[in-house]
């Protein structure tokens, strides 16, 4: 930890105090120097089951309108290491919360891009990293970013849209298609058939490979697609993604293949779906 989080900390747990489990939440004022008390309590540094579901539960009650003061201390706490005491579960739900509040304020608190660029690149914590991927889309279509962070901020999402093995690499391939202006590139279309070709490739990065490819209208997806379809180990929601992808690429002959599934609840909608798109 840096000595810089270490007094940012400090202040923390100096003016913390529990909240009255009613307790209207307020923004603090724009003239504080110290972190509201329901900031304090939200970054103290030791924890467990009970305060983390406190945690949660002001930290969803704030209102965008928070001061800078406190938009700055749940940055600096949302970059630190998981504290002592907080099961990772809460702790992802913690930086996720934050990020989507600071995302949410009119101005963008100070250094929120760099750190939200960082954790998409190198956070070693998979899901802070794949939770950071998808906000990034957010983040560069919202806000003006000087040219050096916009690079930085597209290499770490096409660093990871070739990470197989991963389940950030679905994500990284959604905030890429929705990155991309006007027809999709070669460099996008050759990463989203580069994971549904992979054997490495989890289920859920090709589930939503299949879903950028679709959204940017793909039609070399077709073949991976049916073998999807065809392959009765497959999850449901590849195969619903699948039969999406069909419904941009297939043609007439996929007609006996999704009408297969018009006997599951699950899967009819989407090959009815497919079906309609592809006039048959």
């Amino acid at each position: 930890m840096t000595r810089r989080h270490s007094r940012w900390l400090a202040a923390f747990s100096a003016c913390a105090v529990i909240l009255p489990a009613g307790a209207r939440l307020r923004a603090a004022p724009a003239e504080q120097t110290q972190p509201s008390a329901m900031v304090a309590l939200i970054t103290q540094l030791e924890g467990n089951d009970t305060s983390a579901r406190r945690r949660l539960e002001i930290l969803h009650g704030l209102s965008p309108n928070i001061s800078s003061t406190d938009a700055a201390a749940l940055l600096a706490f949302a970059v630190l290491p998981k504290p002592d005491g907080l099961p990772e579960v809460f702790w992802h739900a913690i930086f996720n919360d934050i990020f989507d509040l600071l995302l949410r304020m009119k101005n963008l608190p100070g250094g929120t891009d760099r750190e939200l660029i960082r954790a998409a690149a190198e956070n070693p914590d998979p899901v802070l990293r794949d939770y950071a991927l998808q906000k990034l889309g957010h983040l560069m279509r919202r806000s003006s970013l000087p040219d050096a962070l916009r690079a930085n901020a597209l290499e770490a999402v096409k660093n990871s849209a070739g990470t197989a093995g991963r389940n950030m690499q679905g994500t990284a391939l959604l905030t890429w298609q929705r990155l991309e202006t006007g027809p999709a590139s070669s460099e996008f279309r050759k990463a989203v058939m580069a994971c549904l070709q992979s054997s490495e490739a989890t289920e859920p990065a090709r589930t939503a490979a299949f879903q950028a490819g679709s959204a940017a209208g793909m039609r070399e997806t077709a073949p991976a697609a049916r073998q999807a379809l065809q392959n009765p180990r497959s999850v449901t929601p590849l195969k619903l993604s699948a039969m999406a992808a069909l419904a941009v690429a297939g043609t007439k002959e996929d007609a006996a293949l999704l009408r297969s599934f018009l006997s599951d609840n699950t899967c009819r909608p989407a090959a009815q779906a497919a079906l309609s798109k592809l006039g048959l």
